[in-house]
C-alpha cells in the first residue's frame, strides 16, 4: 500500500514488491493506492504503470472513509479459495469515516484497473535485475524537478539529518544478497554495546533473515560460511555507498582477518526504541549512479523486507 499523495512511496513499490518476492513468490498482491479521499493526490493514474507491467491487481483505496476497503480482501480470499464466486455473506462493517466526503468527490474516478478475480499473478524469473533498474530513478514530475529536489517529499524530511547524528553509526551489510541497513542510537544502547566501535560510522557483516530462510541453512546462527574480508568488502559499491551516507569513510570492524559477522538475532534482540533503523538503496542502478546521487537520496523510511 502506498500514499497517493505522496510521490516517495510510490517510487517505493517496486522495492518492496522485490523484497516480497524474495520470500514469497507466487502469493497473490494487491497493490492499493490509500488517501484517493484528499484533493492534493500527487501520483496520477497516467503515472502509475507498475502494477500493469507485473499484472498485479490494483485498488484505490481510503482508510478515512472507508472506500473500497473490502475489496482488495474479497479478491485475496478468492484467490486463495480458488473461488472466483466467492463473496462476504453479508457487507463487512468498516466502521463510520472520518473524512467527511459529502462535497461530492468521486473517489473511484482514478481506479483504473478495478478488482478482477480472474487476473493472472506474476511470475517473472527475472525480477531482482529488473526491478533493480526501477530502483529510486530520477524522474521529474510536472514542475521538472527530480526526486531529490522535491519538495512534496515530507517522508524523508526526518531522514535528512539522519547521517549527520552523533553517538552511534553502524552500517549493517548482508553478504548475500548486499542489502544494507543504517542503525543510530546513542552510544549507550544495548546494541552499540554489542557492536563496539572505536569511529563515528561503522560497518559489520550478516546474513539477513531472507537469505537465511533461501539457502537453508543456519549460516546466520552459527557464523560459518559466510566470513568475508575487509579489503573485499572496502572495494565494493556497496561500501563506497555506506561512505557516502556517513560523509566520511566508514571503519569495516573486524576480528581474526575477517569482517566482523553480527547474527540478525542479536540485532534484533539488542535493538530497542532508541535505535532508528533505515534501509539503505543498494540497487544496480542506484549503485550505478552513486556519484551523481545525494546522500539524503540513498536512505529510505523503511527496512528492506525479512531483513532482520
Amino acid at each position: 500500500m502506498f500514499d497517493v499523495s505522496s510521490r516517495i512511496t510510490y517510487k517505493n513499490v517496486p522495492n518492496w514488491y522485490r523484497d516480497l518476492s524474495r520470500v514469497a513468490e507466487t502469493i497473490p498482491i494487491v497493490l492499493c493506492g490509500n488517501k484517493v479521499d484528499i484533493k492534493e493526490r500527487k501520483v496520477m493514474a497516467k503515472t502509475m504503470t507498475f502494477h500493469q507491467e507485473k499484472k498485479l491487481q490494483y485498488c484505490d483505496i481510503s482508510v478515512k472513509s472507508v472506500f473500497n476497503l473490502e475489496k482488495p480482501l474479497l479478491w485475496l480470499a478468492r484467490k486463495l479459495m480458488k473461488n472466483k464466486n466467492l463473496d462476504y455473506s453479508k457487507k463487512p462493517d468498516l466502521g463510520k469515516p472520518l473524512r467527511d466526503v459529502s462535497d461530492g468527490q468521486d473517489l473511484s474516478i482514478e481506479t483504473h484497473q478495478t478488482i478482477d478475480s480472474g487476473a493472472a499473478v506474476s511470475e517473472d524469473n527475472d525480477i531482482i535485475h529488473k526491478l533493480d533498474e526501477l530502483d529510486l530513478k530520477d524522474e521529474s514530475d510536472e514542475k521538472g524537478e527530480s526526486l531529490s529536489k522535491n519538495k512534496d517529499l515530507k517522508e524523508v524530511e526526518n531522514l535528512n539529518s539522519a547521517s549527520d547524528t552523533a553517538g552511534f553509526n553502524v552500517f549493517v551489510l548482508c553478504v548475500y544478497c548486499i542489502r544494507m541497513i543504517f542503525v543510530q542510537s546513542a552510544s549507550s544502547t544495548n546494541l552499540a554495546k554489542l557492536i563496539s566501535s572505536p569511529t563515528p560510522f561503522s560497518l559489520v557483516a550478516t546474513t539477513c533473515r531472507s537469505c537465511t530462510k533461501r539457502l537453508s541453512t543456519t549460516m546466520s546462527s552459527s557464523l560459518k560460511g559466510n566470513e568475508i574480508s575487509p579489503n573485499v568488502i572496502r572495494n565494493t559499491r556497496m561500501y563506497d555507498c555506506a561512505c557516502k551516507v556517513a560523509g566520511e569513510d566508514v571503519k569495516i570492524l573486524s576480528g581474526h582477518h575477517m569482517a566482523l559477522l553480527v547474527t540478525v538475532e542479536e540485532l534484533a534482540d539488542n535493538m530497542d526504541t532508541e535505535c532508528r533503523v533505515y534501509g539503505v538503496c543498494t540497487g544496480d542502478s542506484t549503485l550505478a549512479r552513486l556519484n551523481e546521487l545525494e546522500k539524503d537520496s540513498l536512505l529510505l523510511p523503511y527496512l528492506p523486507g525479512a531483513f532482520l
